[in-house]
């Protein structure tokens, strides 16, 4: 189960590596399709995170009401996030959303999921996903757009 989880989350850095790369390296004409896509993988992302809190507070192993609550909240803010108008913002929102779950997680879950080393898998997957969307940015400036 631990390696599955390892595999399974690093496979979801992926995208987020590739389009910051992408950002980066690749043409200047798709360098705004590739920071929307990026923003709305960041959206998803977020609103999964989200999601695991209701999956805690439906299975009734914590305090529900603080948890369906923060699941919603993550939800909508990275939907607004991902309308911001001006792509360094809403990828600087990303990371900030990003490291505030981690925060939370770790806060709120304690040492649950300590089997699969849940602590130290979302920390490595919050950091790499983080410095590519902090990849992205900086792409802004490659691009000549700031």
């Amino acid at each position: 189960m631990r390696l599955l989880a390892w595999v399974l989350g690093l496979g979801g850095v992926i995208p987020f590596a590739g389009l910051a790369m992408a950002a980066w390296w690749g043409p200047l004409d798709w360098h705004s399709t590739v920071i929307r896509v990026l923003s709305v993988y960041a959206a998803v992302i977020v609103s999964f995170l989200g999601g695991v809190h209701w999956g805690a507070a439906l299975n009734q192993s914590v305090a529900a009401r603080r948890h369906l609550l923060w699941g919603v909240s993550l939800s909508l803010l990275a939907w607004v996030a991902a309308l911001l108008p001006w792509g360094i913002m809403r990828l600087s929102v990303f990371i900030l959303l990003l490291l505030t779950a981690l925060r939370v997680d770790r806060v709120w879950f304690g040492g649950i999921g300590a089997s699969l080393n849940f602590g130290v898998l979302r920390t490595v997957l919050t950091a790499l996903a983080s410095l590519s969307l902090l990849l992205a940015i900086g792409s802004y400036a490659r691009a000549g757009l700031i």
